[in-house]
């Protein structure tokens, strides 16, 4: 299993740890544009990734910058709240992952940004995605092994 398969299942774990009650669990499934919501949902899909040689061209190492995008997502009969429903989604995905190093397999998690997307239907949803960056090393012949 490489390295990024591993951070994506430890992230979807650090947040299923210890969930507050009215946390969903997290999955690594994420919305698709027309799917009816029925309540709070959080999703974990990977991003892009840079990569960076250590040592030079010839280096053994590189170390990666991995985007990791938390899409917590939430209905509402009431216009008035659609900015605020999925506020606590976002405050136990910060929470959760900041800072971490799933047992050392990374250096650290940071939180880089978060995209808002408001829809109405039927109801009213909002989509938000917390945007994280997940630092690691691996070999740079082998994504399976970081020495």
């Amino acid at each position: 299993m490489t390295i990024r398969a591993q951070i994506l299942t430890g992230v979807i774990g650090l947040l299923n740890t210890d969930r507050p009650q009215g946390i969903p669990e997290a999955t690594s499934r994420r919305a698709v544009e027309g799917e009816l919501l029925d309540g709070p949902r959080i999703g974990v899909f990977l991003g892009p990734e840079q990569v960076d040689q250590v040592g030079g061209r010839w280096g053994p190492l590189v170390e990666r910058r991995l985007r990791i995008f938390v899409q917590c997502r939430d209905v509402t009969d009431r216009i008035e709240e659609l900015d605020l429903i999925t506020e606590p989604l976002l405050a136990r995905a910060t929470a959760a992952l900041v800072g971490q190093d799933l047992d050392g397999l990374v250096h650290d998690i940071q939180e880089l940004a978060i995209a808002r997307d408001p829809q109405a239907g039927e109801r009213y949803y909002q989509v938000a995605t917390a945007e994280f960056v997940v630092n690691y090393q691996t070999r740079r012949d082998d994504q399976s092994s970081r020495t």
